[in-house]
């Protein structure tokens, strides 16, 4: 199978590539040349900053049988949510219905068959496995629910800030957005249970 990552230099981009070159049925072809210059292949890989794939898909989806965005710009199927959660409009709403939401616990069948396919965000997959099998059970309230979530040193990526270093982080604790966190839209469109993150 031939495999391409756009944004391999970052962390997501730098594990993904780590586990592909010990995959005993991948070629992968990294790119760093400007995106029409793509070559086609089976399989892309977008590991890019958030809000860089949104405008460019339809160039992505022509070069490959599928397409996996890592970012969070094809999570969300209401064009609505990325203006209130990552403040810009979304310029290809018509294309976030095509998109299949990757986790396989819940969309297995639907990601085998998608063209593309959306990586979900970190703490919205915690949250997600962990309510949505007491939600379908009827266990929980689905208008109330606080989910209180930590993360390592690395959430925020190769270009945060200094508050999101290493040196600064370890062994503290700071609250991330506590009001309006980016990963509520994706918990809550799972789920169907309206989330507090804390």
């Amino acid at each position: 199978m031939k495999v391409e990552i756009v944004g391999g230099s970052g962390y997501t981009g730098g594990e993904l590539l780590r586990l592909l070159l010990r995959h005993p049925k991948v070629e992968v072809a990294l790119s760093f040349t400007p995106h029409s210059d793509l070559e086609p292949c089976d399989l892309l890989f977008l590991a890019m900053p958030h809000g860089r794939s949104m405008g460019r898909m339809s160039d992505f989806l022509v070069r490959a049988g599928k397409v996996i965005d890592l970012s969070a710009d094809f999570r969300l199927k209401d064009p609505a949510l990325y203006r209130e959660y990552y403040g810009v409009e979304h310029p290809r709403p018509d294309l976030l219905a095509q998109a299949v939401y990757g986790m396989p616990e819940l969309h297995r069948e639907a990601i085998r068959q998608a063209t593309l396919v959306s990586g979900p965000g970190c703490i919205a997959t915690a949250a997600i496995l962990a309510i949505h099998p007491l939600a379908k059970a009827g266990l929980i309230d689905p208008e109330r629910l606080v989910v209180d979530a930590k993360t390592g040193s690395s959430a925020g990526g190769v270009d945060g800030g200094t508050a999101s270093q290493h040196p600064e982080r370890s062994g503290v604790m700071r609250i991330y957005a506590p009001v309006g966190h980016r990963h509520t839209a994706e918990i809550e469109q799972e789920t169907g249970v309206k989330v507090a993150l804390s």
